[in-house]
């Protein structure tokens, strides 16, 4: 009993951690909701389209952050160490709470970001290398198509079958991480669509347009 106590309160600190949304309240500091601008998205892509380069990079890093130090606390306090080895149902509550956080944030009628940036920071909080893995996974495939949404696409798809297969992680992480992976495509629905249509902005033309 005390051990699902403490997997609930660990879900909701980090559900309560992950709603830290910087997309939001850099938004705000120029006087408008992001929501209603670009995509509609709060988050890095719709920041960098929306209102700078700059202001998108540094509410992406901040979204992997959170999730990366929640992520590697818990390991540090749970083996002193952050090489996958031994995670449990806790760890697993800790990487769902923190992107449904981001994704779904109750002060804001629950309509945040797509969660990428906090997948990439769960990655790195479980092992460093799995993190740039994955951070190469997403580069090279939106270099290749030129659109994030199929490079977020693909590290859905391909990080959960890595950190699995070749770090080892837990069944109860990996489960998480399907989960979220179903999410995050199911939250690109908009831009999956938008590609087959020909209507969806390109990155190379954001960042150099």
């Amino acid at each position: 009993m005390k051990e699902l106590i403490l997997a609930i309160i660990l879900f909701f600190f980090s559900y309560l951690i992950g709603s830290i949304q910087p997309a939001y309240i850099i938004g705000k500091a120029r006087g408008i909701d992001i929501r209603k601008h670009g995509s509609g998205n709060a988050g890095a892509s719709n920041v960098i389209m929306t209102i700078g380069k700059k202001q998108g990079i540094l509410v992406a890093a901040i979204d992997i952050f959170k999730a990366f130090l929640l992520v590697f606390v818990y390991s540090l306090l749970q083996d002193n160490q952050f090489l996958l080895d031994s995670y449990s149902l806790n760890m697993s509550m800790i990487v769902l709470g923190v992107v449904l956080g981001h994704d779904y944030p109750f002060y804001m009628q629950y309509r945040g970001g797509k969660g990428t940036s906090c997948y990439i920071g769960i990655l790195l909080g479980l092992n460093p290398f799995l993190g740039i893995i994955a951070l190469f996974i997403i580069f090279l495939f939106t270099l290749i198509t030129d659109y994030i949404a199929l490079g977020t696409l693909a590290l859905v798809i391909i990080a959960p079958i890595i950190a699995i297969v070749y770090f080892e992680i837990c069944i109860y992480v990996f489960i998480s991480l399907v989960i979220l992976s179903l999410l995050s495509t199911y939250k690109h629905r908009q831009n999956f669509m938008n590609i087959l249509k020909g209507k969806e902005t390109k990155v190379r033309k954001t960042l150099f347009g």
